[in-house]
């Protein structure tokens, strides 16, 4: 409840705080309670009880004590044996039995004797739980609980000594365990061989240095690999219009071209009535139109995919290897500084081992990854274009073998001189066709 300024003069008109009462404390109850069964055990003993007897055998024993007890309450005689007079004040007081007030008692005898004998009681032993005995008794209790509760405190007090010379001692073992256990990891990271410690040291800079050069040469090498087998396509492509054979042989040689080069139409397609066999097809593209590639082709192309997914996939899988390495190597660390012995050493450099090697594996993979798409303007793909002009110039040689005109048999009909191409070549072309009248050069016999 908050103090306020006014608290003060309202103190007489509020009502009184409840008394809070100390908690107890758990530790010291049970060692009292432990004294007081210790305590209720030596005067059973004393009383001649077997404190570990149950309460069934108490009463056989008793029933078997009766007929003595008797005896000896006839025969005075027999007072010299106090046990078994002993032992029945010793059960009335363990089953709860008391004298009631002014009637005499061996066992309130007894009490007053050991009251007087501690100094508690003044009075005359006569046997009779007076006013003066039930005082006495209820100072000796008082004072026994008081010492136990002394003794109480100082058996806490020692458990706590105890316990703080114990954690102490603890924690020296725990320093000289930790200073054993650096000790020997000292020792062991001298003798590491000299592998492990490069791998270490320079692990992850020459695993990405060793990534970069393997990037460079798989990209080097599948380069020059694709310019060779460009070449090696624009010669076969040139083969086929070499102009060799007869003319089906040559067309079907111009039609290969052109279906290489991605045309989709060929020029000159099958016609069994056309001479030759073959009909012209104005619809086929031009050779100068073949065999061309994207500028973006030089630097990348569907290939690259791979030797990138391979670089990738090791980066990753490395990493995540990587990433397990140092948990383990963690939970090494952490067990070597709660028991540093030998095989956690051990464990704890095998985990440092795991760890350098896949963080230079994942690097491997970033720099081939690095290394072949950085050496992209270096090493370019060299696409060999095959030579589309002498595929168009025998396009045309062919187009006018089969489109030429038949000469007329006999003798009046004049020869063309040597050296004078046909009349196809000279005209120019609209549509696939020949457009206007011959136009034969001077000289020619045949010009009007």
């Amino acid at each position: 409840m908050p103090t306020t300024p006014m608290m003060p003069l309202m103190a007489p008109f509020m009502p009184p705080q409840p008394v809070q009462e100390p908690t107890p404390d758990p530790d010291k109850e049970f060692l009292l309670n432990i004294m007081r069964q210790g305590r209720m055990r030596e005067q059973l003993a004393a009383a001649g009880i077997n404190p570990e007897q149950t309460g069934m055998g108490a009463v056989r024993e008793f029933a078997t004590q009766a007929p003595i007890e008797l005896g000896m309450s006839l025969v005075p005689a027999l007072r010299l044996f106090p046990r078994a007079t002993g032992l029945a004040a010793g059960l009335g007081a363990f089953f709860g039995g008391t004298s009631e007030a002014g009637s005499a008692d061996e066992g309130v005898k007894q009490l007053q004797q050991q009251l007087k004998d501690a100094g508690y009681y003044q009075g005359p032993i006569d046997g009779k739980r007076g006013p003066m005995t039930q005082a006495a008794q209820q100072r000796f209790e008082q004072d026994r609980m008081q010492r136990e509760q002394v003794e109480a405190e100082r058996m806490r007090a020692q458990a706590e000594a105890e316990r703080v010379q114990f954690e102490r001692e603890q924690a020296e073992r725990e320093a000289e365990q930790r200073a054993a256990g650096e000790k020997r990891m000292r020792e062991m990271e001298e003798n590491v061989s000299p592998v492990s410690r490069a791998i270490r040291d320079y692990g992850p800079v020459a695993g990405y240095a060793l990534g970069a050069l393997a990037g460079l040469g798989t990209r080097g090498a599948m380069t020059s690999s694709f310019s060779r087998a460009s070449r090696a396509a624009a010669e076969r492509a040139n083969q086929l219009i070499t102009g060799g054979g007869g003319i089906p042989a040559r067309a079907g040689g111009v039609n290969q071209f052109w279906q290489e080069g991605g045309a989709r139409a060929i020029p000159f397609s099958p016609a069994p009535t056309a001479r030759h066999g073959l009909r012209s097809n104005p619809q086929a593209p031009s050779a100068t139109e073949l065999y061309r590639s994207p500028r973006i082709s030089e630097f990348a192309r569907t290939r690259d995919v791979v030797p990138m997914a391979a670089g990738g996939a090791e980066f990753a899988v490395g990493g995540q290897l990587a990433e397990q390495a140092r948990q383990e190597a963690q939970d090494a660390y952490d067990a070597v500084q709660r028991d540093p012995t030998e095989a956690n050493i051990q464990r704890l450099q095998a985990a440092l081992d795991r760890v350098s090697l896949f963080d230079a594996t994942s690097r491997m993979g970033l720099g081939m990854m690095g290394g072949f798409a950085g050496s992209a303007t270096k090493f370019r793909y060299q696409t060999t274009r095959p030579n589309v002009g002498a595929a168009e110039a025998e396009r045309i040689r062919i187009d006018q073998l089969i489109n030429a005109p038949r000469r007329a048999s006999g003798p009046s009909a004049p020869a063309a001189p040597l050296g004078v191409p046909h009349h196809s070549a000279l005209q120019p072309r609209q549509g696939g066709k020949f457009a206007g009248p011959p136009k034969y050069p001077k000289g020619d016999p045949r010009r009007k």
